[in-house]
């Protein structure tokens, strides 16, 4: 099992982890609204297994980026948040497609955020 200060090293980024919320407007359509609820040091990188790659989205072409996000334990993190990274000079929205606790560390230390952006 590893220490829970071996990860600390590469956790140099800063991201903001974002809640959507739905309304409904005065026409009745819904509206989707972001909104942030921890900003984070994190490490962040690019994911080997998937990577980059492109993919259709009915007849359109896709580019599809996937990185790992690894972030200290927090109980509230879900499938349905988003992350803000601003590493390559502007900020990217990834969705978060998965959460998963890091293994062989103390539990409840650190989670793995598995995230896509499509452009």
């Amino acid at each position: 099992m590893k220490a829970a200060t071996d990860y600390i090293g590469t956790m140099n980024e800063r991201i903001t982890i974002e809640s959507c919320t739905e309304a409904i407007d005065q026409s009745g359509s819904v509206t989707e609204t972001w909104a942030a609820l921890y900003t984070r040091i994190a490490a962040a990188v690019e994911s080997p297994a998937t990577g980059n790659k492109e993919d259709y989205l009915g007849d359109q072409l896709m580019s599809v980026t996937r990185m790992n996000f690894r972030i200290r334990y927090r109980k509230l993190v879900s499938a349905k948040m988003r992350v803000v990274y601003g590493g390559w000079g502007a900020d990217e929205y990834f969705d978060v497609l998965n959460v998963v606790e890091v293994p062989n560390v103390p539990r409840r230390t650190y989670l793995n955020l598995l995230t896509e952006k499509r452009v």
